[in-house]
């Protein structure tokens, strides 16, 4: 469990630095070979998870093919876990489209492939169709294709799983358009959010 303390020092140290590269290891859930899970450090909800590549890859569809088992093993893993623990469940991924922060750091901390996997089941499709075109998108593979010919996008799964090209110029707009939906707009910005009650729940229910 983390403390007042410790929490407020992970904070500092992911404003600063990039937590997949080197993960605070009170955040670490699952640590592979070549991809690991965290506990979200500004969760949108009690029970959120990031899956993330050990190695600093841009995003999903630029990690190498024989990394991919390892990676559609531990999503699986993680969607099961947090649909056992919540009843319900689905993650997305902004897949380059778009910085956690903005100004020059944003490269270096965002551009690291990273899934958010969360106990929410929000139809992001409505408002994202509305601006994007979508394409089928379940695997790795199929991220990797759509990377090639659009560059950035964007990837929602939930009973579906679409990608959504996407030009730079959606900054978290998932993780807003998920607070939004949630009531809670506020939450959209990890920078600013914090929520250590549900960071240790989320600790509680996955490693008890």
């Amino acid at each position: 469990m983390l403390t007042p303390e410790s929490y407020a020092a992970i904070r500092e140290y992911g404003l600063r630095d990039c937590v997949f590269c080197a993960p605070p290891p009170e955040l670490v859930l699952y640590k592979g070979t070549t991809v690991s899970a965290l506990f979200d450090i500004s969760p949108l909800v009690p029970g959120h998870l990031i899956l993330h590549t050990n190695a600093h890859h841009g995003c999903v569809g630029e990690v190498p093919a024989h990394e991919h088992d390892e990676l559609v093993s531990l999503h699986d893993h993680l969607w099961q876990q947090v649909r056992s623990a919540y009843g319900k469940v689905m993650s997305f991924e902004h897949g380059r489209a778009g910085h956690c922060l903005p100004g020059p750091r944003a490269d270096r901390l965002c551009h690291h492939a990273h899934v958010h996997v969360l106990p929410v089941d929000v139809d992001l499709d409505p408002p994202l169709r509305a601006l994007y075109p979508r394409v089928p998108a379940r695997t790795p593979a199929d991220l990797a294709t759509v990377f090639d010919e659009y560059g950035g996008y964007l990837h929602v799964r939930r009973d579906q799983s679409w990608a959504y090209p996407a030009e730079t110029t959606a900054p978290h707009l998932l993780r807003t358009l998920v607070a939004t939906a949630l009531g809670h707009p506020e939450r959209a910005d990890w920078r600013s959010h914090a929520d250590l009650d549900a960071v240790n729940e989320a600790i509680t229910a996955y490693r008890c």
